[in-house]
């Protein structure tokens, strides 16, 4: 679900939505879910399953597992492991539901994993379910958030639906962090900062 930051950014935007149906392996994130978003439907895995009321949906979401992957991860094992094949599932899921657009992300470097020939495929493997594929790398600096947090991001549009005009936002540039940290006060000091173990139990 990726703790349904997809609803966060409709709800920033000003988009009405309904939460069809999520699903999550950690228990905390579904009950986050549930208390924030009131999903129609909640699941504890991603499995393949009749899901009638999310046929011809507006829109699927899927961050898939990226551990596997991520750079950050020095014993990375790709797809050899059943959770760097938890993709596969995601196209599954899109070939029985047949929904008007999607969003699948993960981390950059997906995007180079075997010489760029797991992505390549994956894309083929959409286009050939009915969608017009895009990808890219963003980074979340660019978007008014102070993170310089890349990730990749493959947009499909169903063909029937899709002109082929769609473009990847631009962004609005760099974000400092000031932007959302408080003004300073005056008398502040870091001789007024918390004391080490005060400041290790709250970071």
């Amino acid at each position: 679900t990726g703790m349904e930051t997809l609803c966060m950014s409709m709800d920033v935007l000003g988009r009405p939505y309904n939460l069809l149906s999520i699903s999550d392996t950690n228990a905390g994130c579904r009950r986050f879910v549930e208390e924030n978003f009131q999903p129609k439907e909640i699941r504890d895995c991603a499995e393949i399953t009749p899901m009638d009321q999310c046929k011809n949906c507006d829109l699927y979401c899927a961050g898939f597992p990226c551990q596997d992957f991520s750079y950050n991860n020095t014993a990375r094992t790709g797809t050899s492991s059943d959770r760097g094949q938890a993709y596969h599932l995601c196209v599954e899921r899109i070939k029985l539901l047949k929904p008007k657009r999607f969003i699948l992300e993960n981390v950059p470097a997906f995007a180079n994993y075997d010489s760029g020939q797991l992505l390549s495929t994956l894309s083929k493997n959409l286009q050939e379910a009915g969608y017009n594929v895009y990808s890219k790398i963003l980074s979340a600096i660019h978007f008014s958030v102070p993170q310089n947090r890349k990730r990749l991001f493959i947009v499909g549009i169903r063909q029937d639906l899709d002109p082929g005009g769609f473009r990847f936002p631009t962004g609005t540039g760099t974000t400092d962090l000031d932007t959302i940290l408080d003004p300073p006060r005056a008398g502040d000091s870091i001789l007024n900062f918390p004391d080490g173990a005060v400041a290790r139990r709250h970071v």
